[in-house]
């Protein structure tokens, strides 16, 4: 990113300056849209404090086709992941901006599998709709007889053993769990995948610039060269 303000002839200085003005000023605002609980917190949690933006969500399960939205801020961007992509593109066309599918922290699936190899894998999850989704996200024939996923407050969470692998839902962690559970759960740093967060910060960071734009650096005609004679 650096490299590129060179090349538009914007200082290292300036263009650090544009940056904080860009997350400091007004900040992007995006709609979340998803069909449970689960992901409208963790994609609205994560968009507003790595990417300083401001969020609605809509849950999808309530929403058809030709519905308008609420009265409240106007999106500029509707964040989705792929499975709900359809029902996003239609409203990201309805409100006149662009749609955004975020793919879903594919390091913690990849440990998961790792470990359903040899072990029981738990989740404890807030909405039933996740539960599916985190069997789609697992697909193997391990994650068949090995993957448990329970829902917080409805399914009897005593059953995990002592010593197995768990992952609690970001919004999980938000809500009074029992004492065996809270100092638990394998960690995640991010929901976003890599790929996914570097394309999300070039797209705020791009429209920073444009309503924002930092000074570019003055060019300097170089002296001409005089002869002197001794």
């Amino acid at each position: 990113m650096l490299a590129d303000g060179i090349g538009l002839e914007v200082a290292g200085p300036a263009l650090a300056e544009a940056l904080g003005r860009i997350f400091l000023a007004r900040p992007l605002h995006a709609l979340v849209a998803e069909s449970n609980d689960d992901q409208l917190w963790s994609l609205a949690d994560e968009l507003r404090h790595d990417y300083g933006m401001t969020t609605t969500t809509l849950d999808l399960r309530t929403w058809s086709p030709g519905d308008r939205l609420e009265a409240g801020p106007r999106p500029e961007i509707v964040i989705t992941t792929d499975s709900n992509a359809r029902e996003a593109r239609a409203i990201a066309e309805q409100l006149g901006v662009d749609v955004f599918e975020v793919a879903m922290c594919p390091d913690l699936f990849a440990e998961v599998e790792r470990l359903l190899a040899t072990d029981h894998v738990y989740f404890v999850v807030s909405d039933r709709d996740m539960v599916d989704k985190v069997r789609r996200a697992l697909p193997g024939r391990a994650a068949r007889s090995r993957l448990h996923v329970l829902v917080l407050n409805e399914d009897d969470v005593t059953i995990i053993p002592e010593h197995a692998p768990v992952y609690l839902t970001r919004l999980t962690r938000t809500r009074p769990l029992p004492a065996f559970l809270r100092h638990r759960g394998m960690a995640e740093s991010r929901v976003f995948s890599t790929q996914s967060a570097r394309a999300l910060m070039e797209i705020v960071v791009s429209r920073g610039m444009s309503v924002a734009p930092p000074p570019r650096r003055a060019r300097i005609a170089a002296p001409r060269a005089r002869r002197v004679r001794a």
